[in-house]
């Protein structure tokens, strides 16, 4: 198209990554990602880890908590945990991403509180509806209690309930009552 419509145009490939597959561009975050594993530093901790966005001390390290197995556990949008068979999930069905892993349906814990912490409403509201439907699969009984008991401690590791006190002080009314709902199900539910 450049050559028939814009010969004289310069090519800017750099711009254009985007468009190649998830297997060949990478996202801001994947970026991040791959520099911190690379360098060993700490590059992805600016945007994932809780503590440099609202506690200032996490106690535990974001190389730490990213190194627990129930950090790459992938959920729906309805709190159910992907299975490995549901791989194949269309781009379509909302689950795809420009996370760490583009090419697997769902988000982690740690996607789920950044993008809690999102510039966009509608991503805080659903990150905060998500966060809030997995406390409800744990409260109702709908895994084992292995992995309910993983998950739940994945989330105070993570420190999700500093994320959810932010969250009620949203602009958006939805992402304020999704908020609200997930501390209410992460307080009352769980007691």
């Amino acid at each position: 198209m450049k050559r028939k419509y814009f010969p004289s145009e310069m090519l800017e490939e750099a711009k254009l990554a985007w468009i190649l597959g998830h297997s060949q561009a990478k996202s801001p975050m994947e970026k991040a990602v791959q520099a911190s594993r690379r360098n060993g530093a700490s590059a992805a901790a600016t945007t994932l880890s809780p503590s440099s966005n609202i506690s200032g001390d996490s106690g535990q390290k974001e190389e730490d908590l990213m190194a627990k197995p129930v950090s790459h556990i992938r959920f729906a949008f309805d709190g159910q945990i992907m299975t490995e068979l549901e791989s194949d999930t269309p781009t379509y069905a909302g689950l795809h991403h420009h996370g760490e892993n583009p090419d697997k349906p769902g988000y982690t814990i740690p996607e789920l509180l950044h993008l809690s912490r999102s510039t966009v409403p509608a991503q805080r509201a659903v990150a905060m509806s998500t966060l809030g439907c997995i406390l409800h699969k744990i409260n109702i009984g709908a895994w084992d209690l292995g992995e309910a008991a993983e998950v739940y401690a994945g989330l105070l590791d993570w420190q999700a309930e500093l994320y959810f006190v932010h969250g009620i002080r949203d602009v958006s009314k939805t992402g304020r009552m999704e908020a609200t709902m997930a501390l209410w199900t992460f307080v009352v539910e769980m007691a």
